[in-house]
């Protein structure tokens, strides 16, 4: 399991925008209440934002789009439409977090600075994102599901086929329902790809380290040490494949790696 991205990691007030409730639960942030909290010293670049509404979304971005580069969009669960995040021009991060009613993204071509997105917690959107493909500028994918024991299923990798700058593609909590790899070669500047531990079958992880040896990632390899779900030391890569526990393990483990380096070879031919 990767961490976020850090560049959504501020904890300023003025880079905070939110409404206090009842329970100290953040309110529904309306455009009322939004240009109320801006009358204060907020950023004008970076913004983590709680509870917005669907007007509210539409009435920032009009009103106080223009100058943000990073957006935290944190329980989108007001909002049905993300057309408006097209007019943020000079956008380069974005995070969107707990969107259950939107079924897809919007048109990624009129953000043209936008580098970094980040999904988190959209069961709709992460089943077929083909939305992606429109953007020209993007580096960095990550899709989480909202927890690490429930996990979402995304149609396949063909709506990351030719980007061509993304370098980056973070899968935590998804499953594939098509494990067709084609895209992949089409994604020239792709350096890292990191999924859990058990996405793939080994013999497709195994594929991957033949056939695109400088993509690095987590789960590219006999085992991994970082899924959150393995009861043990560490994970084998792979369907169905158990955890061990080491010391203990080690005689399987040694067997696993021969036979995944073994795969790795055969697919080199």
């Amino acid at each position: 399991m990767q961490e976020e991205n850090r560049i959504f990691f501020f904890c300023e007030a003025e880079k905070q925008l939110f409404c206090y409730g009842r329970n100290s639960t953040f309110a529904k942030l309306t455009p009322q209440m939004i240009e109320s909290e801006m009358q204060w010293d907020k950023s004008r670049t970076n913004m983590h934002i709680h509870n917005i509404s669907q007007d509210g979304l539409e009435y920032f971005v009009k009103t106080y789009g223009l100058t943000y580069k990073v957006l935290y969009l944190d329980d989108c669960t007001q909002i049905n439409d993300f057309s408006a995040l097209g007019d943020l021009v000079n956008l380069e991060a974005l995070c969107i977090e707990r969107c259950r009613g939107v079924e897809k993204l919007w048109d990624l071509s009129k953000n043209r600075k936008l580098k970094i997105l980040s999904i988190r917690g959209a069961r709709k959107i992460t089943q077929n994102p083909l939305q992606l493909r429109l953007s020209n500028t993007l580096e960095e994918i990550r899709f989480w599901s909202e927890t690490i024991d429930k996990k979402y299923t995304m149609e396949s990798l063909s709506c990351f086929m030719g980007l061509r700058l993304l370098r980056r593609i973070d899968l935590n909590g998804i499953l594939l329902s098509n494990h067709d790899m084609v895209a992949l070669s089409t994604l020239p500047s792709l350096e890292e790809f990191h999924f859990d531990a058990g996405m793939l079958r080994t013999e497709e992880i195994a594929w991957i380290c033949a056939k695109y040896p400088n993509i690095y990632g987590q789960s590219l390899a006999a085992y991994s040490m970082n899924d959150p779900m393995c009861p043990g030391n560490l994970r084998i890569c792979g369907q169905h494949k158990p955890s061990l526990f080491m010391p203990d393990d080690a005689a399987r483990l040694k067997k696993y790696v021969e036979n995944f380096n073994g795969l790795v070879e055969k697919y080199r031919e």
